[in-house]
């Protein structure tokens, strides 16, 4: 089952005539636009204006054109925090059934602290780490530039909480 099946689940406060577009797709290019770095209503409603065509097309849908900025805020601003809680708790009970079988992969990110030298335009020292989460097994850790004898200790320190 896919999230927008979940999301449809939520019921819509708006009345008969302010249903022009199916609140499940439009939480769900919501979601993509606010993933996208969408912060404002109007930049979730330029995010969909942008890929319409490509989110009809994806969720079987037929808009015509792009909902309005208020009828965005107006249809997210009226949802009932613990609706939304129950679908997104469901949807991950549902992924967390399905990964059992096959196990799954934690992926965490971090910018090392003191890496950013700005007089030497040096940029922030980033990791990227996976971790097996049935194993607790490590699987990699990337994304280090070359280091310095303090970064190389706060990296040593990193590695030593991983292991723990």
């Amino acid at each position: 089952m896919e999230i927008e099946n979940y999301l449809t689940c939520i019921p819509d406060h708006r009345r008969g005539q302010g249903k022009l577009y199916d609140l499940g797709s439009l939480l769900l290019f919501s979601i993509m636009a606010v993933l996208s770095g969408a912060t404002s209503y109007r930049k979730i409603q330029r995010y969909i204006e942008a890929h319409r065509l490509r989110l009809n097309e994806l969720c079987g849908i037929n808009w015509k054109r792009t909902p309005a900025h208020n009828s965005i805020r107006y249809a997210l601003q009226g949802l009932d925090a613990d609706d939304v809680e129950k679908s997104f708790r469901d949807h991950s009970l549902h992924l967390q059934e399905e990964t059992a079988e096959h196990g799954s992969i934690s992926m965490d990110g971090k910018v090392l602290r003191g890496s950013f030298d700005h007089f030497e335009d040096r940029k922030a020292a980033q990791v990227v780490s996976a971790l097996a989460s049935e194993t607790h097994l490590v699987l990699g850790i990337s994304g280090l530039p070359m280091m310095t004898v303090t970064s190389n200790m706060k990296y040593k320190r990193y590695r030593s909480l991983l292991r723990d």
